[in-house]
This record gives C-alpha cells, sequence and structure tokens, in this order.
C-alpha cells in the first residue's frame, strides 16, 4: 500500500540517513572505533532482541505446519475392546482386537489452505519486523547513551579545568581583600563558584556512572565495558547522504511494515470467513488387522464426505461482518502509522537541522572566547592588567568548551533520532516465502 504522503517532505533537503538497502551499518560514518564494537557486542547479547529472535523462531515453526490440516495425513491405532452379547466379527470395527491405518484429507475447494498459509506467513514476517524494531531501537539507545557518555566525560574534564582556574581566582581574591584591595565579598563569592563547580563535577561523575551501567544493562551484562572507562574525543554527527526519497525511506519502518502486514493477514482471514459459507470435502480411509476373525484377516474402508453448512444462526456471516470490520481497523491503522512516521521524520528533520545551526554557532562563541583570552593573557605578561583578568577569559573559554560539548551531543543525538525515525537498520529479517503446501 503506497503511503499517502507528499511527494516529497518537507524540509526534504535536509540529511538523511543512508540505510538498509545500502547494506551499510548506519553507525560506522561516526568513525569511531569503540561505538562499532560497542554496538556489535550489543547486537550479540542484548537479551531484548535475544527474546525477539526467540519469538520470530517460534513463529515461522508454527507458519511452516500451518496448513498441515490441508495435506493428506496418516495415523496409527491399535485397539482392545470388549462387549456384551453377540459381536458381528465380519465388521472390522468391532473386532476386539485391531491394529488400523487411518488416512484423512480435507480437500481445500475454495482457497482456504492458501488463504490460511497467507495469514500464518504474515504473522511470522509481524514478528520479524518486531526482531528488526528491537534491534534498531536497542542499537540507537546505545549509541544515544555513548554519545552523552563521551560528552559527560568531555564536560567533566572541563569540570576539573573549571574548578583548577577557580581556586586560582579563589587565592587571587583573597589576597586582594587581605591587602585591603578589594572587599571579602569577592572572596566569599569566589569560594561559592568554586563550591558549586565541585558539585557540578561530582554531579557528572555520577552520570559517568549511570551512563556505562546503562550501557552494560544494553549489553546483558552488569559489568562496565572496559573501553568505556577512558576518555575518548566525542562523536560528531556525520553528513548522510541518501539515494531514495524520503516517502520511501519511511515504508522501511518496522512499525509501518508490520501495520501493513496487518491489513493483508486482514484481508487473508476475511477470505477464509468467506470460505466457510461453502461445502466442504472430506476424504477418509482405513486398512485395518483385526482378530478374531472367521473370515478375512484385513479390513478395508473408506469414501467421501461432504460437509455444507445450512442453519448456524447467522454465525457465519457475523463472522464475516467482523472480519470486515477488522480490515477497515487494520487500514486505518495502517493510515495512522504512517502520518504518525511522517510527524516524527519532519520533527526529528527539523530538530537536526537546529542542532546543527547550534554547532556552528558555539563554535564561533568558542572561537571569539579564546582570542579575548589570548589578548588578556598577552596584556597580563606586558604588565597592563592583573592575572584576574587573564583567569576570568580562561573560565569563559572553558563555560563556552562546555557549551559546545553540548551542542555537539544535542547534534549527535538528533541525527541518531533521524536514523531511528527513518528505519536505519541495517540487516532486516526477511519475512519467510509464501507457501502452499505444508
Amino acid at each position: 500500500m503506497p503511503p499517502q504522503l507528499p511527494a516529497t517532505y518537507r524540509l526534504a533537503n535536509a540529511p538523511a540517513p543512508s540505510v538498509a538497502a545500502t547494506g551499510e551499518n548506519w553507525w560506522h560514518p561516526f568513525h569511531d572505533p569503540v561505538l562499532d564494537g560497542l554496538l556489535s557486542r550489543t547486537a550479540e547479547r542484548n537479551l531484548t532482541v535475544a527474546q525477539a529472535r526467540q519469538r520470530l523462531v517460534a513463529a515461522r515453526a508454527l507458519a511452516h505446519s500451518e496448513i498441515a490440516s490441508y495435506s493428506p495425513n496418516l495415523g496409527v491405532t491399535g485397539l482392545a475392546q470388549g462387549a456384551t452379547g453377540k459381536s458381528n466379527d465380519k465388521d472390522l470395527t468391532r473386532r476386539p482386537l485391531q491394529f488400523n491405518l487411518e488416512l484423512g484429507w480435507e480437500v481445500a475447494l475454495f482457497g482456504e489452505d492458501k488463504l490460511k498459509q497467507k495469514a500464518a506467513d504474515l504473522s511470522a514476517a509481524m514478528v520479524a519486523e518486531d526482531l528488526n524494531a528491537a534491534r534498531l531501537a536497542v542499537a540507537t539507545e546505545t549509541a544515544s547513551t555513548y554519545v552523552k557518555l563521551r560528552s559527560l566525560q568531555k564536560r567533566a574534564d572541563i569540570a576539573r579545568g573549571t574548578i583548577t582556574l577557580l581556586s586560582r581566582s579563589q587565592r587571587l581574591a583573597t589576597n586582594r581583600a587581605q591587602n585591603g584591595l578589594d572587599t571579602r565579598l569577592q572572596a566569599d563569592a569566589a569560594a561559592g563558584r568554586l563550591n558549586a563547580a565541585k558539585l557540578e563535577a561530582a554531579r557528572l561523575e555520577t552520570a559517568i556512572g549511570d551512563a556505562m551501567q546503562q550501557i552494560a544493562t544494553l549489553q546483558g551484562s552488569a559489568t562496565y565495558d572496559a573501553s568505556l572507562v577512558p576518555a575518548h574525543p566525542q562523536p560528531r554527527a556525520p553528513i548522510f547522504q541518501t539515494s531514495s526519497q524520503p516517502a520511501d525511506l519511511l515504508r522501511r519502518r518496522p512499525d509501518v511494515r508490520r501495520a501493513e502486514m496487518t491489513v493483508l493477514q486482514a484481508g487473508a482471514e476475511l477470505g477464509l470467513a468467506q470460505a466457510d459459507l461453502y461445502p466442504k470435502l472430506h476424504l477418509s480411509g482405513m486398512i485395518g488387522i483385526g482378530t478374531p476373525v472367521n473370515g478375512n484377516l484385513f479390513g478395508l474402508m473408506g469414501g467421501p464426505s461432504l460437509q455444507l453448512p445450512v442453519l448456524d444462526q447467522g454465525k457465519r456471516r457475523d463472522l464475516i461482518v467482523a472480519r470486515k470490520a477488522m480490515l477497515e481497523e487494520a487500514t486505518a491503522a495502517y493510515r495512522q502509522s504512517v502520518l504518525v512516521a511522517y510527524e516524527e521524520a519532519s520533527t526529528a528533520i527539523r530538530a537536526l537541522q537546529i542542532a546543527r545551526q547550534n554547532v556552528a554557532r558555539q563554535e564561533g562563541i568558542v572561537s571569539s572566547a579564546r582570542r579575548a583570552s589570548k589578548a588578556a593573557g598577552l596584556l597580563q605578561r606586558e604588565g597592563l592588567a592583573d592575572a584576574s583578568g587573564s583567569v576570568s577569559e580562561s573560565l569563559s573559554v572553558l563555560e563556552a568548551e562546555n557549551q559546545l560539548s553540548q551542542a555537539i551531543e544535542e547534534e549527535a543525538l538528533a541525527q541518531i533520532a533521524v536514523v531511528k525515525v527513518m528505519a536505519g537498520t541495517a540487516s532486516p529479517v526477511a519475512a519467510p516465502a509464501a507457501r502452499t503446501g505444508g
């Protein structure tokens, strides 16, 4: 079903992610080996993905034998029975000791076998999309947490530098107060800023531990990944390229694909309900050995039977009405899933554009702060300014770098959000091929 969307997105020229059709893992353009290894291990060890994988195994196994009832089946029975009165030992079914081979076959006259198999295959395909969704959710959550972790580590390093400068600022303010060059209030204010910086540093260290623990949980472990402990440069959001229209990318989303399959499954179930209005043909037979017997030890019986519904108080037609309503409901749900996907994609693309602009703006602020700090240091060395001015400008640089670190984090998170809403999963699970036999 083609999504009812504009020909192209609003803001369609914004960077969009490369998706599964390219065969490339979407996180590779970050060029971060630690992230590559982390996501590979998470894909193997995550317990949510493991659960989804086993649900798929179960669904495919059930789908494989869904139409067994429409194929010839053979059974073996052994029977010992007793009765009072005279028995007819020529009747195979009434002999006291019996060993039988029984054959049965319900002939699908109106395509019930194909409809039933289609519904079963679609159920397995929907579970496969659930697995794709789980993989994508786990991968994007892991990548987002990793981005936050590296940002926290960078900001913790900045916080340590800030504490060093604020300690120096406090000593200068205390000396000025002791020499009567300034009031005690300035020294107290410097001490307050130093304490606030120490509290912020402690908060960042706690957040770092929380992020590493979250990644460990995503990897199905209670132990930190050793590769995360050393500080590492922040991953920068890459510029993804795509050869597809945004509307085509949305159709790859697992939730949209699942909703589309739900419509197809509802159609198959409606066909099964309609087939119940028509006659059913059964073929059955039995080859048996029975004793005691006066005549032939072997017996053979069988033949066709035709079942035709005549009076069921409207139950079958009520089921058809219900299946039609469920088909209409599934169609509306599909359209709703497409609209929600479009909304999420548009919002994510706008957020990414804003994040990129914020990074560029913040980089300009950092450059200006560094030039001011360099000028203040030159004035101090020439004896035209005291050390407090140089310390103040250095603090401004660290604050600007802290803001830049947060902006880089937000940009990377926005890019990951775009990947998620565009279904940038690497290896989608293929749906099982449709079958017409057991």
